[in-house]
């Protein structure tokens, strides 16, 4: 699979509120998460003000997530890879899976090539246009100030 093939699937296959969600959490965990990566309260945090699945969301950070009773189980391949390897495939929701290959399609990419998948898929159109208007709303955001000192 190729660069662009990668990025037009991520287009085609996730909503542009999914979408912006994902760069606004890991734009927010490389500033303010101590190992720059997503948190499960952050992911929840996100997952409502942009009004996405948090399941689909996760996934694309590379964290999935399944029910289990009444309760909201993470299995966190960046931190933990063993709990993905011991969870089951039918646990998951087909959003969660679709969102979670695409994670470990990217994340395969040469290295060399990861940095301009990542800078496109942040960049799609959509995106763009509401990045430029918060942007304006939020100046701090734009100039890349830390939020906390």
């Amino acid at each position: 699979m190729t660069g662009q093939e990668l990025i037009d699937g991520y287009d085609i296959l996730f909503s542009p509120d999914l979408r912006l969600a994902h760069e606004a959490v890991l734009t927010y965990a490389a500033e303010m998460e101590p190992d720059g990566w997503p948190s499960i309260p952050t992911l929840w945090r996100f997952a409502r003000c942009y009004g996405v699945a948090v399941g689909e969301l996760a996934a694309l950070c590379g964290i999935l997530t399944y029910r289990m009773g009444r309760r909201t189980v993470f299995c966190d391949s960046t931190r933990d890879p063993a709990l993905v390897y011991r969870a089951t495939p039918s646990k998951f929701s087909r959003r969660t899976i679709v969102a979670y290959g695409f994670y470990v399609t990217a994340a395969a990419a040469p290295a060399n090539q990861q940095l301009s998948l990542m800078a496109a898929f942040l960049m799609s159109s959509l995106n763009i246009l509401r990045c430029r208007q918060l942007y304006r709303r939020f100046p701090f955001y734009a100039s890349g100030q830390k939020l906390h000192s």
